[in-house]
């Protein structure tokens, strides 16, 4: 079975009952059977509620936990066997999935070698369920067979950058601390400062606009262009002024520097050539009755994974 799902929200009644506590009930069924909603900017999830029912509800401010349930929901059923965590990051969801099913045994991969440091120490108390292997998602094929293990009975992978990534300004994701403009999830290839530098207008143009969806792409390209011929952009800080000098930000609900950001670290990380190579094998490779689950951040992602 094979999972992905929008992040909007399903539409429901929700009445108070205390300060911990809600009633609500689900009109419009969202997330194969969940209620879905917010109170005073809270986030609310029932699983496996029904349109017209009344459910008690945990309220609750963390976001991660919302997701964690989602996916403890798709794919714990799916155990006991090998749990694949693709992108496992800080190690959130697969600490959750182990929880949740005592007979999963986990392989977790990542490109980046910290993260995978924090997963492990997270990870600990899971004793020799878990293995962890520094590796690109789109190689989980060859990680299995090199370890010599059968049809996993689920695969999960988080799509994007994590909020190591993001909160860690040495690393380049940010736009809004400035450090070095590297942007690569992994230790290794080139940074969006070598790429900005390198590539032609042309393909500047085709990155921003493929990847980024800017609509000014080639106004951008063309500044980038002209401001490197004068010095070579190396910072966050540096590009995301000049993005900001040829876009503006006025009437903005992004900063006008998003889209740009986004472009290079796709590029960058080359992660729909990734996301392509991986999900045909992970849909061959899971066990009959296993399940796949895969959480898309935008529309590029979400058009690859629902149309492959």
């Amino acid at each position: 079975m094979y999972h992905n799902w929008p992040r909007t929200a399903s539409r429901c009644i929700i009445r108070p009952v205390d300060e911990q506590t809600i009633q609500l009930t689900l009109t419009a069924m969202a997330h194969g059977g969940a209620a879905l909603g917010r109170h005073e900017g809270r986030v609310i999830f029932v699983a496996g509620a029904i349109p017209g029912e009344t459910v008690r509800a945990e309220i609750t401010e963390d976001k991660e936990r919302f997701a964690h349930a989602r996916v403890v929901e798709i794919l714990a059923p799916a155990g006991p066997g090998l749990l694949v965590d693709a992108t496992i990051g800080l190690g959130g969801h697969a600490d959750a999935l182990l929880r949740a099913q005592p007979g999963f045994e986990l392989v977790g991969l990542d490109r980046d070698p910290e993260a995978l440091a924090r997963a492990a120490e997270r990870l600990q108390g899971h004793g020799d369920r878990v293995r962890f292997v520094e590796e690109t998602f789109d190689h989980m094929h060859r990680v299995l067979r090199r370890l010599g293990l059968g049809p996993p009975a689920a695969i999960f992978a988080d799509l994007g950058c994590s909020s190591l990534q993001l909160d860690t300004p040495a690393r380049g994701f940010s736009f809004s601390d400035d450090g070095p403009l590297d942007m690569r999830m992994g230790g290794s290839g080139p940074t969006a400062a070598d790429l900005l530098e390198r590539s032609s207008w042309e393909d500047l143009v085709r990155i921003l606009r493929d990847y980024g969806e800017e609509r000014r792409a080639k106004a951008v390209a063309r500044a980038i262009v002209a401001r490197r011929e004068q010095t070579p952009l190396r910072t966050t800080g540096q590009l995301s002024r000049l993005v900001r000098e040829v876009i503006g930000s006025g009437g903005r609900r992004i900063h006008p520097a998003t889209r740009t950001f986004q472009a290079l670290r796709i590029a960058v990380n080359d992660e729909l050539g990734q996301l392509e190579r991986f999900l045909e094998p992970a849909i061959r490779s899971v066990r009959a009755g296993g399940r796949i689950a895969v959480i898309s951040f935008h529309s590029l992602e979400d058009r690859i994974v629902k149309h492959t």
